[in-house]
């Protein structure tokens, strides 16, 4: 490493959505010449991520060294509110010190690049500054601090996440795919640009930059992602060539931060939220709900939204997205059904979650409290019991589940699903109709879906190289970030210092120190703020379209 920009003491590299599964595999290929020298060099493990493993939860749990109940986050969405409707989170919604928050404890700066659950930006520290991730509508928005930031960022063309337009655009075919990740590699290089501007003219003492790459590349294109490491006949088609060309530019733009913004005295941390893997079934939770008597549609919306799903797939690429956003409201799944015999649904796709219609608590609740627990337990019982008809093997589906109370810990858990459970890979939740029954077949979409276990590589002083770490957490990576950088830990955090990353000479040098301080004296709690209007249409339409939203 030699640095020709004024290197950070602490450079995190977030990769959304990586895995060892992947990158492994890709390296052999010689696709990831930077990735190779990173594991040579470095220390890495697995990383697990949070209950349900979802961008919002574990990224804030990243940021914070907490579990989710404590910073308040679970998903993109809060529980259903008023007119059954579900809002969007915003960085608002956290309810916790974040790492710039404990960096300017210790009069030390942080810079912020597209990391997830930053939007509205944050107020920083002086000095600090913050570009902010996935949520962000679009650029024509305050996307940054300090504010006048964002002109600079404008100036270049600098995009916060692939453009979404005036339609729905295609994420199935073959040709729209390779359409995207030729947009990705854009988005990809004006990422790398900014970073760079920013390295140059705003110097940090640590620097946060996640891309978005991985993830959304193994969402829509991990059959052909697998296509082209295996060698198969016929993968050299556009597809093919512009997925390797996307995993090998962002190999390059690593390996440039490492050459030019690291330092002999650098930390460097890789870190990926969630692990992937290919997806072949989706489980119809609220269809399942309604097989064992716990819920009830209202038949003739359900109808319609069946009968429109097939119809809608064909046409909604040429159809305006203010009608196709129309009829979504007026056929959403939280209309759909009739309250007044339900007694649970699910959560959206991806979210892994069942919530009791409490009453009291949902807007039509008629669970009464007392009758909760024995509720939750019934449904956990059948859960474990859930067998897929169509696999002809008695293996089990749901591979645990859980109340909340068994998952997470805080003041914030009561906002949190009353039920969560994991898949056996391959396997989705969704609340969304079938036509049928409750599996569909998803194998032949070629698609990618989330699984629990990510990546954490540590490289710089004191670290042992090639050394292979046992599991850890998402909230060990905060407390290991401040261990680097030699500054105390708070003991109110959730995780630990990962401390087998370093040597033992390194550690015996430099003990960790605790601190009793439950937040830093900069850290103020935000007033939580609702996702506007107006752009919760453009968020939906992006979180449809990795799976979020059915």
């Amino acid at each position: 490493m030699s640095n020709l920009y004024p290197a950070p003491r602490l450079l995190v590299i977030g990769l959304d959505g990586a895995t060892f599964d992947l990158l492994l595999p890709m390296i052999e290929a010689g696709w990831l010449p930077t990735m190779r020298r990173v594991l040579a060099q470095g220390a890495y493990g697995p990383l697990r991520s949070t209950v349900p493993p979802l961008t919002a939860p574990a990224w804030t749990s990243f940021q914070t060294g907490l579990n989710p109940g404590r910073h308040g986050i679970f998903s993109f969405h809060r529980r259903i509110e008023g007119a059954q409707e579900r809002e969007f989170v915003t960085s608002t919604a956290v309810q916790a010190p974040r790492l710039w928050h404990w960096l300017a404890q210790q009069q030390l700066t942080c810079g912020v690049i597209n990391l997830p659950m930053t939007w509205p930006p944050p107020s920083m520290p002086v000095g600090g500054y913050l570009v902010s991730g996935m949520e962000t509508p679009s650029t024509d928005h305050p996307f940054t601090d300090p504010p006048q930031l964002a002109d600079e960022l404008r100036a270049m063309d600098y995009i916060c996440d692939l453009r979404v337009k005036l339609h729905e655009r295609d994420f199935h075919s073959v040709a729209g795919i390779t359409a995207i990740a030729q947009d990705l590699l854009e988005v990809l290089r004006r990422r790398e640009a900014a970073i760079f501007k920013l390295l140059a003219q705003r110097p940090t003492d640590a620097l946060v930059a996640v891309f978005e790459t991985p993830d959304r590349l193994q969402h829509w294109a991990w059959q052909a992602i697998a296509e082209a490491l295996s060698g198969v006949e016929g993968a050299n088609t556009p597809l093919h060539q512009v997925v390797m060309a996307c995993y090998r530019e962002l190999d390059r733009v690593v390996g440039r931060l490492l050459d030019e913004a690291a330092s002999p005295d650098t930390h460097v941390f890789f870190v990926s939220d969630h692990g992937f893997g290919p997806l072949h079934s989706r489980f119809h939770v609220d269809q399942w709900l309604a097989q064992q008597g716990w819920l009830a549609y209202a038949g003739g919306r359900a109808t319609v939204r069946q009968r429109l799903r097939g119809p809608l797939q064909r046409i909604k690429r040429i159809v305006p997205r203010r009608i196709l956003l129309k009829g979504r409201q007026t056929f959403a799944v939280s209309r759909i059904i009739n309250w007044q015999r339900t007694r649970a649904y699910s959560g959206a796709t991806m979210e892994h979650a069942i919530y009791i219609n409490l009453r009291g608590r949902e807007p039509e609740g008629i669970v009464a409290p007392d009758d909760s627990d024995a509720l939750q337990q019934e449904i956990l019982q059948a859960l474990l019991a859930v067998r897929d008809p169509r696999s002809g093997q008695d293996q089990p589906v749901v591979l645990a589940a859980y109340q909340r109370e068994q998952i997470y810990h805080g003041s914030c858990v009561a906002d949190a699903p009353d039920l969560l459970f994991s898949l056996a890979p391959g396997y989705e939740p969704t609340s969304e109709l079938s036509s049928g029954s409750c599996w569909s077949n998803a194998h032949d979409e070629g698609a990618g879906i989330h699984q629990p276990v990510g990546i954490l590589i540590v490289l710089g002083p004191g670290v042992t190289p090639g050394a292979q770490l046992p599991e850890y957490d998402m909230v060990d990576v905060l407390p290991t970030m401040l261990y680097a950088l030699g500054l105390p830990v708070s003991t109110a955090l959730d995780g630990a210092i990962a401390q087998t990353a370093f040597d033992t000479a390194w550690l015996a040098a430099h003990p960790p120190l605790y601190s009793d301080q439950r937040e830093p004296d900069e850290y103020r709690t935000a007033s939580s703020q609702a996702y506007p209007l107006e752009d919760a249409a453009q968020l939906a339409a992006r979180l449809a379209a990795l799976g979020y939203l059915g």
